[in-house]
């Protein structure tokens, strides 16, 4: 008998929790698992999604067909709350399913749910640090959160070790193991790779240097300080380019800075591409210099992808596994990051190590923990 399996997350859009519940979608063994994934938003059509349809996996959208689906006064929002726990209830009973891993600001909606009449296991996978994201704020989640730990016998999945800690300290149970994120290592195997051309098609001169970034436009991502940094290596390197991979609600103040800072034709801004590794080896340089995260995929794909990283010393150690990574304080100046991205380090080719992140790897260790559950639920 197959486990069936829901994933539950917010959208499909661009960033790490959504690329792992794709991978995941992707690789596991479907003798085995049947995976869905539901989410909380209307489909966006993004590259995750088409991945998902090509694979046959089934995605199901909750926030499809709302009755104001362009009002965002507080009403409407109720009401399409409503809605979407209407709809997901009426999803859980209709699917059975044995399992209900849940990611990101979710677990809201799985209290009202009956899971031990049903015998459903809850997951819930934390994607960014624990300290950051449920002492300072969203109290509704950090509440579902001990809700269902305590009433629902949820299991905690971290990212990394650290995070298991400050997890186990602050919900108070012990109910918390460490699965990391993994990678599609065999992307990135791209042999007859021409980066001028490449450069080509996105408009960019052969001649320049090129400075990249890929992540969500939110204040997590801190591009603010990115573009202060960029402008700095631009003074003293003009023929640098910036290349920003994203979509979020910040956008539109990046582009008034960009504007303010006369970066126009310095500056190329992609979102929703499928091409990522073919993108991340066009790049020089890859400068991350978050306010927090939890174990960022997109750390160990540039890695993969050979590119030397320089990158905020709010990242987890347990991501920078190749000597491709140069860590810089969020104190330091603009003058010494650019800096550091501008002078190249030495490096040898250990991206070799990248291979216990690999996505068929940790793909293993999941379906064990899956396995695992069913003896015991089933």
């Amino acid at each position: 008998m197959k486990q069936k399996i829901i994933q539950l997350i917010g959208h499909l859009q661009m960033g790490g929790a959504e690329s792992l519940v794709t991978e995941y979608g992707m690789q596991i063994d479907r003798s085995a698992f049947e995976l869905i994934v539901v989410t909380l938003e209307k489909e966006h059509h993004t590259s995750n999604e088409k991945k998902l349809k090509q694979a046959d996996i089934r995605v199901i959208y909750l926030g499809d067909e709302l009755l104001f689906p362009n009002s965002t006064r507080l009403l409407a929002r109720l009401v399409h709350k409503m809605q979407r726990y209407y709809r997901w209830n009426k999803r859980v009973k209709k699917e059975q399913p044995h399992i209900i891993h849940s990611h990101l600001q979710t677990n809201e909606y799985l209290i009202p749910l009956p899971t031990k009449k049903r015998n459903i296991q809850l997951f819930h996978t934390l994607h960014n640090e624990v300290d950051v994201h449920f002492r300072k704020s969203q109290k509704v989640y950090r509440w579902s959160t001990r809700y269902c730990i305590k009433h629902k016998q949820m299991q905690l999945i971290a990212l990394h070790h650290k995070m298991m800690d400050e997890a186990k300290e602050l919900f108070d149970t012990d109910s918390v193991l460490v699965l990391h994120n993994g990678i599609n290592s065999k992307r990135f195997e791209i042999p007859a790779f021409d980066s001028m051309d490449k450069k080509k098609q996105l408009n960019i001169p052969e001649e320049t240097k090129v400075i990249g970034h890929i992540g969500r436009f939110t204040e997590q991502k801190n591009h603010l300080f990115l573009l202060d940094i960029f402008k700095e290596c631009q003074r003293r390197h003009p023929l640098t380019h910036l290349l920003l991979i994203g979509s979020g609600e910040k956008r539109g103040e990046i582009e008034r800075k960009i504007r303010h800072m006369q970066l126009n034709s310095h500056v190329t801004i992609l979102e929703n591409r499928a091409d990522i590794p073919e993108l991340m080896k066009v790049m020089d340089v890859f400068l991350f210099p978050s306010l927090f995260e939890g174990f960022p995929i997109v750390l160990l794909e540039a890695q993969a992808a050979g590119v030397r990283c320089v990158v905020s010393d709010k990242i987890t150690s347990e991501v920078c596994i190749t000597n491709l990574i140069q860590t810089c304080s969020l104190a330091d100046s603009v003058d010494l990051w650019a800096e550091a991205v501008l002078t190249p380090q030495k490096t040898s080719n250990d991206t070799y190590r990248l291979d216990q992140f690999d996505i068929s790897e940790i793909i293993l260790e999941l379906q064990k923990l899956y396995t695992s559950t069913a003896s015991i639920h089933f």
